[in-house]
């Protein structure tokens, strides 16, 4: 029996991050220190965070929509448009100048996780910045 989320709203409110994936291979030790040199193949972008779980809601069916923000750079707006293509709501999540978006680049070689890299800075919110936040979530619901 499958299930029909097709009639369910959900807003998801959270932390969205972009993972990334930079993919190669190794096939020798590098002279200046002994860790792997990786050849990288491909990168593989993909929704981390509330993104995620956007994903896993909109495989389900049902309807998506996204608040919350992400910096003003090549991160966030990749990230935008992969939650847009996927066919989430995307206009409460709003581009914020000034800060980064968080970024998870996890480095993997012949099929192995060799490093995570990450990239945020935390901003704390100002009384007027949260006040909008929930005026927003109220006209939503």
């Amino acid at each position: 029996m499958k299930l029909d989320f097709s009639n369910i709203k959900i807003l998801i409110i959270g932390d969205f991050i972009l993972d990334r994936y930079t993919i190669g291979n190794s096939t020798r030790i590098s002279p200046e220190f002994p860790v792997p040199v990786i050849l990288q193949d491909k990168i593989i972008d993909c929704p981390g965070g509330a993104g995620n779980v956007v994903l896993n809601l909109l495989g389900l069916g049902a309807n998506v929509s996204c608040m919350g923000f992400v910096g003003d750079d090549s991160e966030g707006v990749a990230l935008l448009e992969i939650l847009k293509k996927e066919g989430a709501d995307i206009n409460f999540l709003k581009l914020w100048m000034g800060i980064l978006t968080t970024l998870k680049n996890r480095v993997i070689s012949n099929n192995l996780q060799q490093l995570r890299i990450d990239s945020e800075k935390r901003v704390k919110l100002s009384k007027k910045d949260f006040s909008n936040i929930i005026v927003k979530i109220y006209s939503k619901i």
